[in-house]
C-alpha cells in the first residue's frame, strides 16, 4: 500500500518559540461545531488509514450512529459498546497547498442517541500488514477535531502518542474543540506528544476532573490554555504542560486545594512569562515545576500546605534564566520541612529572595548555585534541621548574609560561598558544628574578613581550598581546635592580602599542607603560627610559594611522616630562617625547589632531620633546584640523607648569580644514590673554596658514570689533578 508524505516532517523537532496566534489554513475543508456531533478533519499522509472507536447511548433499541468518511462512504454503527470502524482513503479528497488531500468526517446519530466515545487512532491493520513497522512511527493524519456539546464527556489518552498504546502519533493535530460541559474525571495524557497542537478550546465546566497528569506533555506548539474554572477537584497536575515550548499563558482554576503534585507541571515551558498559582492546601511535590521556564519573570505563592508535612521543591525553578522575583508566604505551617536542593539552580536573573520566617530544611545544597545576579537573601533565624549548605550560594553576587544562628546537629559548608565576588565579610555563628569547609569561600575575590566559630570544631574534616583565590582576605578567626581536619591543601592559595593566621596547637589528623599559602600574586603573610604537632602530615609541597613578606617559620616538631617539601618556599623572597621538624623525616623524597629564589635564606635548623641518615636506607631525596636560579645567602649546609639529585648551584647568564654557599657536607655515602638526571650534583657558581670542594669529593660515594658540576665555584680553578682524582676515582665525571 502506498502512502503520501507531507511537505513538512510529521515529527516536529524543537522549533523556535513563537507567540503568533494560530491561523487555520485557508484551503482546509470547513468543519463546524455542531451539538451532538463529532467532526474531524483528516488527510492522507502516512497510510491514509483510520480507525474510529465509538460508544453511544440510545433511548430506543433501534437508534444508530453513523460515520460519514467524506468520500461517499457512510458506516452505520448499531452496537452501543466499544466498536472499532476501519477506513482507508483511496479516492477523492480536497487538495491542500501543504501537500496532501483532506476529508471531513462526521460522526452523528439518530435522534435520541448520544455519542459517548469517539476516538481516532491509526488503523491497527498495519500491525499485521506491516509487521516490521513500529506503529509509533506513523503519523495519524488528523488535523482538527470538533466535539460538539452533548457528546463525549471523558477524554483520557484520546490523542496520546504513547508507544504503548499502538495508536500512532498525532503529530499533525493542530486544533481541538471540546464540549462546553463534561462530567468525566480524567484528562490524563489526553494530548501527549501532539507536537503541532496550537489551540485547544477546553470545556467551560468540568467539575469532576481529578487528574490532568501529562495532559499536554510535549505540545510544543500550544500557545495558551484556559482550564475549566470549576475543576477544583484536580488531585494531580504533574507534567501537564511539560516541554510546551511555545506556551505563554495558562489560566488555572481559582483553587487547587485537592492537588497533591505539580511535579514537572511547567518544565520546559520556555515562553511562559507569568502564571497565577492558586491555593494548594495539600500539594507536597513541586519537583521541577518551573524548570527551564526561561522567560518566567515573577511568580507568587499564596501559601503551601495547611498542615505539617514534607514539601519537595527540588530544582523547582532550575534554569529559569529570566526569573527575577519569587514571593513566598511570610510563614508556613509549623513543622513543615522542605526538600529544596537546587531549587533556584542557574537562575541568573534572580536578584533577591526572602524565606518564610519559619522555613526549615535538611539541605540547601546548590539552592542558589549559578544565580549570578543574586545580591540579597533573607534567611530565617533558626533552621533546626539544616545539615548542609553545600554550594548553596556558589556563583552569585551575594553582598551580605546573616546565617541562621541555629541549625542541625552538624552542618556541611562545602563550597557554600564559592565564587561570591561581591561579599566582603562573613561570620559563621558559634553554635555551628561544621563537618567540612572544603572550598567554602573559594574565589570570593572581595571577601576581607572571615569569622569562623572560635571554639572547638572537631567535626571539620577538611579546610582544603577553603579560601583559595580570596585576593582581598585580610584576616580570619580560626577555631581553637581542629582535631579531625585531614587537609589544609590550598586553604589560603592566592590570598595576597592575608597577613596573619594562627592554627590550633595540634592538628594530628591533617595529612597535607600542600600549597596552603601558595600565592603567585606575592603574598603579604607576615605572621604564621603552625600547630606544634602534625604527626600525620605528609606533604608541605608549595606551602609558602610567593609569600614575599614572611621572614621566619617554625615547623611542627612532631611531623615525622613528611614525604615532600618540594617548592615549599619558592619565591618567598624575604625568608631568612626556617626551623625544620625535630623528628627524623625518614619518608622524605623531595626537597626540590624548596628554597628556589630565596636570596636571603641564611639559617636552616635541623637539616640533619631531612631524610633517612642510614647508609642502608632505600629512600632517596630529589633536591633539584634546592637553592638555585638566584643569589642565595645560605653559607653552609650539612646533609645526612641519601640523594637522587642535589642542586645547590647559582647560575650564569647575562648576569652571574653566585650562591654564598661556602661549606657543604654530604655525610651519607651509602650505595644506590644519584639516580637522577645529569649533573647529579650541581654546586656551580658557589663560594665553595678549594678545601671545601675537596671535602665534597671526599664525601662522595663510589658510583658509576655520574656527574658533578663545579663550574664557577670559587675554588674550582685551584684544584689539583690529585684532588680531582678523588672524585673521578669514585666514578664521577667533573664538569668545570
Amino acid at each position: 500500500m502506498a502512502f503520501n508524505i507531507p511537505n513538512q516532517t510529521s515529527y516536529v523537532k524543537q522549533r523556535p518559540v513563537s507567540t503568533t496566534p494560530w491561523v487555520r489554513p485557508a484551503d482546509w475543508i470547513t468543519i463546524t461545531d455542531t451539538t451532538g456531533e463529532v467532526q474531524l478533519l483528516v488527510n492522507d499522509t502516512g497510510l491514509a488509514s483510520f480507525r474510529i472507536l465509538t460508544t453511544f447511548t440510545r433511548t430506543l433499541g433501534t437508534q444508530n450512529i453513523y460515520i460519514d468518511w467524506g468520500d461517499g462512504v457512510i458506516n452505520t454503527i448499531s452496537t452501543i459498546a466499544l466498536t472499532g470502524t476501519f477506513h482507508t482513503y483511496t479516492t477523492g479528497g480536497t487538495a491542500c497547498s501543504l501537500g496532501y488531500n483532506t476529508w471531513k468526517i462526521r460522526v452523528y446519530g439518530d435522534a435520541g442517541t448520544k455519542i459517548t466515545g469517539c476516538q481516532t487512532t491509526q488503523n491497527t491493520n498495519i500491525i499485521t500488514e506491516y509487521p516490521a513497522t513500529n506503529v509509533y512511527g506513523f503519523s495519524v493524519g488528523l488535523l482538527e477535531a470538533y466535539y460538539g456539546d452533548n457528546t463525549v464527556e471523558n477524554f483520557p489518552d484520546y490523542f496520546s502518542g504513547e508507544r504503548t498504546l499502538n495508536k500512532g502519533f498525532f503529530s499533525q493535530l493542530q486544533y481541538v474543540k471540546l464540549p462546553a460541559t463534561i462530567t468525566g474525571t480524567s484528562f490524563i495524557t489526553t494530548f501527549y506528544h501532539c507536537v503541532s497542537l496550537a489551540k485547544v478550546v477546553m470545556p467551560t465546566s468540568a467539575p469532576n476532573i481529578t487528574i490532568m497528569a501529562n495532559t499536554f506533555n510535549n505540545c510544543k506548539s500550544l500557545l495558551s490554555v484556559v482550564l475549566p474554572q470549576d475543576s477544583t477537584k484536580i488531585t494531580n497536575i504533574a507534567a501537564a504542560f511539560i516541554t510546551c515550548a511555545s506556551l505563554y499563558e495558562v489560566v488555572l482554576p481559582p483553587s487547587l486545594n485537592a492537588c497533591t503534585s505539580m511535579n514537572t507541571t511547567f518544565d520546559g515551558c520556555y515562553s511562559l512569562k507569568n502564571v497565577i498559582i492558586p491555593p494548594l492546601a495539600v500539594c507536597t511535590d513541586y519537583t521541577n515545576t518551573f524548570r527551564n521556564c526561561r522567560d518566567l519573570i515573577t511568580i507568587e505563592f499564596p501559601g503551601f500546605t495547611s498542615g505539617a508535612t514534607t514539601i519537595t521543591t527540588t530544582t523547582m525553578f532550575s534554569n529559569c534564566n529570566s526569573l527575577e522575583y519569587v514571593k513566598m508566604p511570610t510563614t508556613v505551617a509549623a513543622g513543615t520541612l522542605f526538600a529544596c536542593t537546587s531549587m533556584f539552580g542557574s537562575c541568573p536573573g534572580l536578584k533577591s529572595f526572602i524565606f518564610p520566617t519559619n522555613f526549615d530544611t535538611t539541605s540547601m545544597a546548590n539552592m542558589f548555585q549559578g544565580c549570578s545576579s543574586l545580591s540579597t537573601c533573607v534567611m530565617p533565624t533558626s533552621m533546626p534541621s539544616l545539615t548542609t549548605m553545600a554550594s548553596c550560594f556558589s556563583n552569585t553576587q551575594l553582598q551580605e548574609i546573616t546565617l541562621p544562628t541555629t541549625v542541625g546537629a552538624s552542618i556541611s559548608l562545602n563550597a557554600t560561598f564559592d565564587t561570591c565576588p561581591a561579599i566582603s565579610s562573613i561570620t559563621i555563628p558559634s553554635g555551628y558544628t561544621i563537618t567540612t569547609l572544603q572550598s567554602t569561600f573559594n574565589n570570593a575575590f572581595g571577601l576581607r574578613t572571615i569569622v569562623l566559630p572560635n571554639n572547638a570544631q572537631n567535626s571539620i574534616t577538611t579546610l582544603g581550598s577553603m579560601c583559595s583565590g580570596c585576593f582581598s582576605l585580610e584576616s580570619i578567626v580560626m577555631p581553637t581546635s581542629l582535631n579531625a581536619c585531614t587537609s589544609l591543601g590550598q586553604t589560603f592559595i592566592n590570598c595576597a592580602a592575608l597577613r596573619s593566621v594562627i592554627f590550633p596547637t595540634t592538628m594530628n589528623a591533617c595529612t597535607t599542607m600542600a600549597s596552603t599559602f601558595n600565592c603567585s600574586a606575592r603574598g603579604s603573610l607576615g605572621n604564621i603560627t603552625l600547630p606544634t604537632s602534625m604527626s600525620a602530615c605528609t606533604d608541605f609541597g608549595s606551602s609558602f610559594v610567593g609569600q614575599s613578606t614572611i621572614s621566619s617559620i617554625t615547623f611542627p616538631s612532631t611531623t615525622g611522616n613528611i614525604t615532600s617539601f618540594a617548592n615549599c618556599f619558592q619565591e618567598a623572597g624575604n625568608i631568612t630562617t626556617v626551623v625544620l621538624p625535630t623528628t627524623q623525616l625518614t619518608a622524605l623524597t623531595s626537597i626540590g625547589g624548596m628554597f628556589s629564589s630565596c636570596p636571603y635564606i641564611t639559617t636552616i635548623t635541623n637539616v640533619d632531620k631531612l631524610g633517612n641518615p642510614s647508609t642502608t636506607a632505600t629512600t632517596y631525596i630529589n633536591a633539584t633546584t634546592f637553592t638555585t636560579a638566584q643569589y642565595t645567602a645560605l653559607p653552609s649546609i650539612d646533609f645526612y640523607c641519601k640523594f637522587s639529585k642535589l642542586d645547590l648551584g647559582g647560575g650564569a647568564g647575562a648576569i652571574t648569580t653566585r650562591s654564598q654557599l661556602n661549606s657543604l657536607r654530604l655525610r651519607n655515602n651509602g650505595s644506590g644514590q644519584y639516580g637522577g638526571t645529569s649533573p647529579q650534583i650541581n654546586i656551580s657558581y658557589t663560594k665553595l673554596s678549594q678545601a671545601a670542594l675537596v671535602q665534597v669529593f671526599n664525601d662522595l660515594p663510589t658510583i658509576t658514570a655520574k656527574t658533578i658540576n663545579i663550574t664557577g665555584a670559587t675554588g674550582a680553578a685551584a684544584l689539583t689533578a690529585g684532588e680531582r682524582a678523588i672524585a673521578t676515582g669514585k666514578g664521577w665525571t667533573i664538569t668545570g
